[in-house]
């Protein structure tokens, strides 16, 4: 009598695209998204410019995830193609933003105003641009610990948030913040989601992380009295 097949199945592949005009790039780039992991990564779209690119994703269907270089030298010469990843991610695409090096202004706006969910510079370890397009495809936005003072110079935490950020690293739920600063819970939590939002981050804990890494609050003094 044979026994029951009790693998588990293979998750679906999580498909990626790739819009560089650097060929070298993104046949560097791909066997690394390619190598086994899980989910697995599919580069299912690879092109130069986006008319190519388009035409790919009008035969293949768009990808889940698009590695979209910031510049486009083709097209705009040395200025941000911010139009390209404002579409992209209008069709529901998530987008990481590449970049040999650019402007802090220019991954301001592409994460904040075109809806670019993370950045990474062209010289990352591959393995960690794969985790990258991992967490992106979770629905993560992964922001590189480097770029957090970017975002924090072109906006800003304002008082009301410093001290919602504080109270949490101090650990308090958001009931007992609300009933400190007298605010609704609703209002705490949307004062938290703004946080995160402008820095990169999608929870408490990573928040709390990247305060303290960034000196946005005094590293906890847990050596008093030892």
């Amino acid at each position: 009598m044979g026994t029951a097949d009790t693998a588990e199945p293979r998750q679906t592949p999580v498909t990626v695209g790739l819009l560089d005009d650097h060929e070298f790039f993104r046949r560097g780039v791909r066997p690394a998204l390619e190598e086994p992991g899980e989910p697995a990564l599919r580069v299912t779209v690879d092109a130069g410019d986006i008319e190519s690119f388009n035409r790919a994703c009008a035969r293949l269907g768009d990808p889940t995830v698009v590695l979209c270089d910031l510049y486009l030298s083709r097209e705009t010469g040395a200025r941000p193609h911010l139009p390209v990843i404002s579409s992209l991610s209008a069709r529901g695409c998530r987008v990481v933003v590449i970049s040999a090096g650019g402007e802090p202004a220019d991954v301001y706006r592409a994460l904040r105003e075109h809806g670019a969910m993370s950045y990474v510079v062209k010289d990352m370890k591959a393995h960690e641009l794969v985790e990258v397009v991992r967490g992106v495809a979770a629905g993560r936005r992964p922001i590189p610990p480097e770029l957090a003072d970017t975002l924090l110079q072109y906006a800003p935490l304002t008082r009301r948030q410093h001290e919602v950020l504080t109270l949490i690293a101090e650990g308090l739920t958001y009931r007992e913040l609300a009933e400190v600063l007298n605010l609704t819970t609703h209002t705490v939590e949307t004062h938290v989601q703004n946080i995160c939002d402008r820095l990169g981050v999608s929870g408490r804990r990573d928040l709390t992380r990247l305060a303290y890494q960034h000196h946005l609050l005094a590293p906890p003094d847990d050596a008093v009295g030892r």
